[in-house]
């Protein structure tokens, strides 16, 4: 009975996708991490991000710099089968024709993945599809919605279920009503579906939903619709831009929350007093409770060792979610491969991962590859456990809002029982 209310729930949460997470610096298309073979020659593996990208869209040189650096590692530790890993890098550029551009180059050059993939439009997998190359640890929000669904996708970054779990968070920080913002285009609107699904699970429906022309530059109207309606909280749809310029319209007065990763530290930082009420919602615990994971003190440290060795991307106010999620594509990458007796292909790897159970990456619940998310739409989700970080003005850096782990499904079955 509970799968089927969590299939029921097709008509309002699937066909979601939005880019939310914003920062700058130039990057180059194509570039490749050369690695001397050893016992071989490399393995080749891409990883697709927009880099150098103009103000507005996605800018993922850091996801570059995670991937790259665990890499280095992984060969520090003797690569994949004996074999040295080269990665290569494809900039999609939030286009979707050089997306597809990215999948035929995955094919032409024979990688045997592709890992913490970052793609606004979609496109790349239908060329992976056609090859038997796997996607790895995508962020699972490409417009197509191909990331989800296809059976080369593997994913477990879900911030969508964030979104869902952004209404019982607020909350239960003590909201009594909560709003929501968000662009007024398609795939905003998709996830604004799943803000209002969570706003009926949490038993706090939505109101007002507020939806904002892309270009809008003045909150301060936004700020007084909330007051005016009563809202002492909102679940912001948004990339970083508009989130911050509400927050400083709307001031501390207001409880924020948004999908993990959307906003900086240096920018919660930047916002002062108008901060202090602020939670992010998804996967990952934040960086402050990396001495309670030993997952994140790789990471950390690996980190610091791409930055020393002049990877600037790779810095510490730098690193956020989607950072650590590329980063784990990696460590999914070499457990799955030490599984595989013959050579290690890409047809060979998909296969391992479409019989692997009970992955551990330590940071989220153990994933069963063969068990889809019963969601049509959502099928290749397979980590819904959110978790709620709390910005800490003090100490300048987001700590555990609680221990608690929120599931997604469950809170959306919530929604369709109520």
């Amino acid at each position: 009975m509970r799968n089927k209310k969590r299939a029921g729930l097709v008509g309002a949460v699937v066909c979601v996708g939005l880019a939310l997470s914003a920062c700058s610096d130039d990057g180059s298309s194509g570039d490749s991490t050369e690695s001397s073979a050893s016992g071989g020659d490399p393995i080749k593996i891409m990883t697709v991000a927009p880099v150098g990208t103009s103000a507005g869209g996605a800018n993922l040189p850091e996801s570059v710099a995670a991937v790259s650096a665990a890499v280095r590692a992984l060969n520090e530790r003797g690569g994949l089968g004996g074999r040295q890993v080269e990665l290569v890098h494809c900039n999609d550029r939030n286009d979707a024709t050089a997306a597809a551009d990215c999948g035929q180059q995955a094919v032409d050059e024979g990688v045997v993945a592709v890992v913490g993939m970052y793609s606004q439009t979609g496109g790349v997998l239908p060329a992976l599809e056609s090859a038997g190359i796997p996607s790895i640890g995508s962020v699972g929000i490409s417009g197509d919605g191909s990331e989800l669904t296809s059976r080369n996708s593997f994913v477990y970054y879900d911030n969508l279920m964030g979104f869902v779990a952004c209404p019982t968070v607020l909350s239960e920080s003590g909201a009594n009503q909560i709003g929501s913002m968000s662009y007024d285009i398609a795939a905003s609107a998709r996830v604004a579906q799943l803000v209002l699904a969570g706003g009926v699970a949490a038993g706090k429906p939505i109101n007002p939903e507020i939806k904002l022309p892309p270009a809008t530059s003045d909150y301060a109207p936004v700020a007084a619709q909330l007051r005016s309606a009563g809202a002492t909280a909102v679940t912001l749809v948004s990339p970083e831009a508009s989130s911050v310029a509400l927050m400083q319209a709307a001031g501390p007065s207001v409880s924020y929350c948004n999908a993990q990763g959307a906003l900086s530290e240096a920018s919660l930082t930047s916002m002062g007093p108008a901060a202090q009420n602020f939670y992010e919602s998804g996967p990952f615990p934040p960086l402050s409770a990396a001495d309670r994971y030993p997952e994140l003190q790789q990471f950390n440290t690996e980190m610091d060792a791409a930055e020393a060795s002049g990877d600037a991307e790779a810095a510490v106010a730098k690193r956020k979610a989607t950072s650590i999620n590329a980063w784990l594509s990696v460590q999914v990458l070499e457990k799955v491969a030490r599984e595989i007796s013959g050579s290690i292909t890409g047809q060979s790897l998909l296969d391992q991962l479409n019989k692997t159970t009970n992955l551990d990456i330590g940071l989220v619940p153990p994933m069963n590859f063969t068990q889809p998310t019963p969601i049509p739409g959502l099928e290749r989700m397979f980590n819904t456990s959110v978790r709620a970080n709390k910005w800490d003005a003090a100490s300048r850096q987001l700590v555990p809002a609680s221990d608690t782990i929120y599931n997604g499904l469950e809170l959306l079955a919530n929604a369709q029982g109520r």
